[in-house]
């Protein structure tokens, strides 16, 4: 918006006029190379823009296709690519590197912009591991409740195993006491 103006409705942005932007990234060609290189290179270093990166996506002159310059006491000054073909932008703290046709974004923390198409794999994938997870919390709940179930089925069948013991030796004990009574009193019928 100009200076001193409370409208959002403008004409046009007179670069001139106005704080200059910190940052410009041109997409170049073969067919804009003499404007991104001279002219346009010398209007945005005399306003004072902090970087000017140029990008050039079908590698058709600029060697290498990503180019950047920072401004460095009114004048520019080539950012250093590292080994990758990338730079960093000081300005916005974005790591930029060519991938084919497009040109990555990444914050200097690692963190990969992705492209859409990019980005909806990446939901795809999440939503996949989320529904693994809850089929594996399922399946462990499962063998959970079946390990329990056979737990407490064994205890059942000791019981009933000790239950049938015991009944096995009451009831052994009981003959034993009938035959002694019994052998006891053939003894004292024997000796009458």
């Amino acid at each position: 918006m100009p200076r001193g103006s409370s409208s959002g409705n403008r004409p046009n942005y007179l670069l001139w006029k106005e704080r200059p932007p910190s940052l410009i990234v041109e997409v170049t060609s073969q067919k804009t190379r003499r404007k991104d290189l001279g002219l346009k290179k010398s209007l945005y270093e005399r306003i004072g823009t902090e970087e000017y990166i140029l990008f050039d996506p079908f590698g058709e002159y600029l060697k290498p296709r990503l180019q950047g310059f920072t401004l460095f006491h009114d004048c520019y000054q080539p950012i250093p690519l590292e080994p990758d073909g990338s730079l960093l932008s000081r300005t916005t703290g974005l790591w930029m590197k060519p991938e084919g046709k497009r040109l990555r974004l990444a914050e200097a923390v690692e963190e990969v912009i992705l492209w859409p198409e990019e980005l909806e794999a990446a939901r795809a994938r999440e939503a996949a591991a989320r529904r693994a997870a809850e089929d594996e919390r399922r399946a462990e709940a499962v063998a959970r409740r079946a390990a329990e179930t056979a737990q407490r089925l064994a205890e059942a069948r000791a019981q009933a195993a000790e239950l049938e013991a015991a009944e096995e030796k009451a009831a052994r004990r009981a003959t034993e006491e009938r035959l002694r009574a019994l052998e006891e009193e053939l003894s004292r019928l024997r000796k009458t």
